[in-house]
């Protein structure tokens, strides 16, 4: 069997860091599943030839760059081939196989590596759990990008949306559709509601506001009219109409 190369292997061990090689007569060895990362390392031999591991981990020998991990564990060896040059320049497509085969971790195993609410990066670097305040400033962000842009609140709960959040941040856990819909949408509203009363409230003598309104066509192509104060500071939504099943009559204008 050739060391150089990655094969197809099982892992071997009592723990998931254990090296994936073969026994010598080409038979697969008895125990955990395969952990793809050990394809592109060889365990470290003494000079005695005897694979040497310490708390039940192999010492690594990385194929790209010829570095030995001591006590190597499957993030360590991941993170080291995100790094490893001469890894990511002969075996193609490296980089990419990681960081997808993270992406498909579940959550209770990425909760599993976390350390003092902590992760390892896929960089190397440690990446801490957002604080609270942290959180709810990315779920308003999230749930503005989503209003402004007209973008339907289903996408947040797709698996693929979940999976790009993930490479942005593993330990950030975007809000559901539904809590969007309720809780972040009743939360905006009244606080868009509090900003307007006061800016009105900064309005004082001689300054003026000016009530208009306008007609528009929703994306269903109803009418809706538009009520909006013209202040010094700029404009603001007062009202929106359904005005679709109505004659927009004279006392129709000054009922809305």
């Amino acid at each position: 069997m050739n060391d150089d190369r990655p094969i197809d292997i099982d892992q071997v061990g009592s723990d998931d860091s254990s090296m994936a090689s073969g026994s010598s007569s080409g038979k697969k060895r008895a125990g955990a599943p395969a952990k793809y990362v050990w394809q592109y390392f060889k365990r470290y031999k003494d000079p005695l030839g005897k694979e040497v591991k310490r708390n039940n981990r192999y010492h690594q020998v990385c194929l790209g760059c010829q570095t030995c991990l001591k006590s190597c564990e499957v993030v360590t060896a991941e993170d080291h081939l995100l790094k490893c040059t001469s890894a990511i320049q002969r075996f193609t497509g490296l980089r990419d196989i990681i960081l997808n085969q993270r992406a498909k971790e579940p959550t209770e195993k990425v909760k599993k590596r976390k350390v003092d609410g902590r992760v390892p990066g896929m960089a190397g670097h440690i990446i801490s759990a957002p604080t609270d305040e942290q959180q709810t400033q990315w779920d308003k962000a999230l749930f503005m990008l989503i209003v402004m842009c007209g973008i339907s609140f289903n996408v947040v709960d797709s698996p693929w949306f979940r999976r790009y959040i993930s490479f942005l941040h593993p330990l950030y856990q975007p809000p559901s559709a539904s809590s969007l819909r309720k809780t972040w949408l009743n939360r905006i509203y009244a606080q868009t509601i509090n900003e307007m009363k006061g800016l009105l409230l900064t309005v004082v003598f001689p300054q003026t506001v000016t009530l208009v309104f306008d007609g528009r066509t929703n994306i269903h192509y109803e009418s809706v009219w538009i009520f909006i104060a013209l202040l010094p500071v700029g404009a603001l939504i007062l009202k929106t109409v359904n005005a679709s099943a109505d004659s927009h009559t004279a006392d129709f204008i000054a009922d809305a």
